[in-house]
């Protein structure tokens, strides 16, 4: 028992890390697929740690945050919550959300340290730690290669 235990927190911390097999040199950053897999396992491995239900990854949600990211990273809008009113309605029409969140962050490394820095603000962690159901992660890259970072937590 103390073995499978040992063996999942050594995936999760594998995962978290952005590590992967292929070599460094030829791909540096992680993918944005394996970001949001990683964030995703670190979220609700925090959760599950305090007895609260894993969330859900939702492709619309997904979406939503993915073109808030974007906009950040295009330099349409500054990294803030700009047009959170919009994405809550589009959200809560498209997937019938009663409740939304949202957690942004630009220039990390990798997930562990995103999610390290969402745990350590108190406003950010209070909607990681919310009665939320379902999650959307979206990332993108500006043109320096600078990632943007936004996390779309809700009620469905």
């Amino acid at each position: 028992m103390k073995r499978s235990a040992n063996l999942i927190l050594l995936i999760i911390t594998v995962l978290l890390s952005g590590s992967s097999c292929r070599d460094k040199s030829e791909d540096p950053k992680p993918s944005h697929e394996e970001l949001q897999a990683a964030i995703l396992i670190g979220i609700n491995h925090h959760r599950v740690s305090l007895g609260l239900t894993a969330l859900k990854e939702n492709d619309i949600l997904d979406r939503i945050a993915t073109e808030h990211s974007a906009n950040m990273a295009d330099g349409d809008i500054p990294l803030s919550h700009e047009g959170f009113v919009q994405r809550f309605e589009q959200a809560s029409k498209e997937t019938g959300a009663s409740a939304i969140g949202e957690n942004v962050g630009s220039n990390y490394a990798n997930a562990a340290e995103l999610v390290k820095a969402w745990l350590a603000s108190d406003e950010n962690r209070e909607n990681i730690e919310s009665d939320y159901t379902h999650v959307g992660i979206g990332i993108a890259d500006d043109a320096d290669g600078n990632r943007f970072f936004t996390q779309l937590l809700a009620r469905i």
